[in-house]
């Protein structure tokens, strides 16, 4: 008898040790966590936490508009229309709580209950974010537009919602449902989709040879204009496809539309070689003088043009379907 009354004593004292070390530790988890999550008292629209420079930046939004905009300060600050509050819940590579934030998760209260809802998008407003200029983002919404500028990295996802795209120079991955993508002044690879709306790019360049650019429309024009890069892909369904500028010396470019142009306008001093092929009706006109290889046999049912013009420093390679195919000089 004594002994199991020996046996619950000492089970006793060990659940209670327990107990107690447990909720030590929790109590120590929320001190260590208690500044993870940052609000400004004063004005309930605005939200400020000190971040790496390349903090990564996650926000999912209903239907309001989203700005994110790269500034010098090591900071993310969050900005939302009245009606509404904003939270930025932070993570931390380290216990320091003055260490600043890693990876940041931008949250909105949902409608007029003033209750934030995490991984929920079903807000509605408008939200600005400044973000180290070294920062990545990732913004998924449902409707509404995304504008970003002066960052290293983007990844963008809207169902109903167009994109501007600025002076982002790590790499951009963009789809959209239902919107256009416009992208200018960019670097890294890029990877842009839209399912019915038109794509536009205008000055990008690749960073390491490695790097890509494609744009894939299924019914909207895709136009690329200086693209610098060692592989560009332009493909579209039922739009135009359009390339302007400077052909980059060892460089392919596959354009290929289903049931549009396809149009290339370069500088007469452009040397490349030439794979054009029109499947259904249309024609290829070129405005440049082409050297056909002897086997060059026609095809059945198909226009074609093989051959250099000059030196054949890059390669072109274009398909048109039921379209027509232009080769001009700029």
């Amino acid at each position: 008898m004594k002994f199991l009354i020996s046996k619950f004593v000492i089970a006793l004292l060990f659940v209670c040790a327990f107990t107690s070390a447990f909720a030590q530790d929790k109590e120590k988890r929320k001190e260590r966590n208690k500044d993870f999550t940052y609000e400004n008292d004063k004005d309930k629209n605005t939200a400020t936490v000190a971040a790496t420079p390349n903090v990564a930046v996650i926000f999912c939004g209903g239907s309001g508009r989203i700005y994110v905009r790269g500034w010098e300060k090591n900071e993310v600050r969050a900005v939302s229309e009245e009606g509404s509050k904003v939270k930025l819940i932070a993570i931390k590579h380290n216990e320091d709580v003055s260490a600043p934030a890693s990876q940041i998760t931008v949250q909105l209260t949902e409608g007029e209950s003033g209750r934030f809802h995490f991984g929920r998008c079903e807000n509605k407003s408008n939200i600005e974010l400044y973000v180290p200029r070294g920062a990545s983002v990732d913004l998924r919404t449902r409707e509404g537009d995304i504008s970003v500028e002066k960052i290293a990295k983007a990844k963008l996802r809207s169902m109903n919602g167009s994109f501007s795209i600025r002076n982002v120079n790590g790499s951009v991955q963009a789809e959209a449902t239902s919107g256009d993508i416009a992208l200018d002044d960019s670097s890294g690879s890029i990877t842009l989709n839209a399912l019915s709306g038109s794509i536009d790019v205008r000055n990008v360049k690749s960073i390491e040879p490695v790097d890509s650019m494609s744009a894939v429309s299924l019914s909207g024009d895709v136009t690329l204009e200086n693209t610098n890069f060692l592989r560009v892909e332009g493909h579209s369904n039922s739009g135009d496809v359009m390339l302007f500028g400077k052909l980059i010396k060892g460089s392919t470019y596959s354009l290929r539309s289903t049931s549009g142009d396809v149009t290339i306008i370069i500088p007469a001093a452009s040397s490349f070689r030439v794979e054009a092929y029109v499947l259904h009706g249309g024609e290829i006109i070129c405005d440049f003088p082409i050297t056909k290889p002897t086997n060059n046999k026609p095809l059945k049912d198909t226009t074609k043009l093989v051959g250099t013009h000059g030196t054949g420093d890059s390669t072109l390679i274009l398909i048109s379907v039921s379209g027509t195919i232009h080769l001009r000089k700029k």
